[in-house]
């Protein structure tokens, strides 16, 4: 498997890499099997932090997870929070409670939205130059062709 050229290098047969991973691979496989025969697999309740009976309302979303990230970018994301409480007889025990989160939606505004009405209004503009004529195209190959020779020269 392994020779040596000169002295100093050597190669190695990929060939014989090949074969000795071929009569290796089956023993993890075989050792695997042989313990996985004698265990049972149990089923039981996730795991919910400790707390009983947690409903999907109570489950962190995608923005519980963004958190963090949306407090080190928040001069750039801009996030508004509004939360309305409506109270019984107790500002300390309300009875309904209602948060709404929202984040600006910058690249949105400021980079894609005007981008996009700069591409519709340039092509407004050349959609003129598609008549549909063949006269216009060829005149327009012909100016194209001049225009290469000209600057060929």
């Amino acid at each position: 498997m392994l020779t040596s050229l000169t002295g100093k290098t050597g190669t190695i047969s990929t060939l014989g890499i090949v074969l000795m991973l071929v009569c290796l691979l089956p023993i993890p496989a075989g050792v695997g099997w042989v313990f996985a025969r004698h265990s049972k697999t149990r089923r039981g309740p996730t795991w919910d932090c400790g707390q009983r009976e947690l409903t999907p309302h109570m489950e962190y979303t995608a923005t519980g997870f963004s958190k963090p990230i949306r407090m080190i970018f928040k001069a750039l994301f801009r996030p508004r929070r509004d939360v309305q409480r409506e109270y019984d007889f107790s500002p300390y025990f309300a009875t309904t409670i209602r948060f709404e989160s929202h984040v600006e939606e910058v690249f949105v505004r400021r980079l894609y939205r005007p981008l996009r009405i700069l591409i519709l209004r340039v092509s407004r503009r050349v959609r003129a130059l598609q008549a549909g004529s063949i006269h216009a195209y060829l005149l327009y190959i012909f100016v194209t062709l001049l225009l290469l020779l000209l600057f060929a020269l």
